[in-house]
């Protein structure tokens, strides 16, 4: 169990796209949906497609800290290969 859960999931390399996930418990394996960080007024939020997101980045980045039942404060830093195992072919036009 997570708790005061504060992380930022950034795409590498850099982009202007970041979501976050603020959550006051976090259990083992659960789901939840994060929210774009920086998106403005009327855009829509198209969410995290491993698929969509291969094509244009290497990686996902979550950096962030949350607290332990007992209350310590552990640091995220943890980084996702989104190609890896995945063969990306071009988009072809119909």
């Amino acid at each position: 169990m997570a708790l005061e859960v504060d992380i930022e999931v950034a795409l590498e390399p850099s982009a202007p796209l970041k979501w976050r996930l603020q959550a006051s418990s976090l259990a083992s394996g659960e789901r939840r949906k994060v929210e774009r960080a920086d998106v403005v007024g009327g855009e829509e939020d198209r969410g995290l497609r491993r698929e969509t997101l291969a094509l244009s980045y290497k990686g996902v980045r979550l950096l962030g800290t949350y607290r332990d039942v007992f209350g310590s404060l552990h640091q995220v830093d943890s980084e996702l290969a989104l190609r890896e195992g995945w063969t990306v072919h071009p988009q072809r036009d119909a």
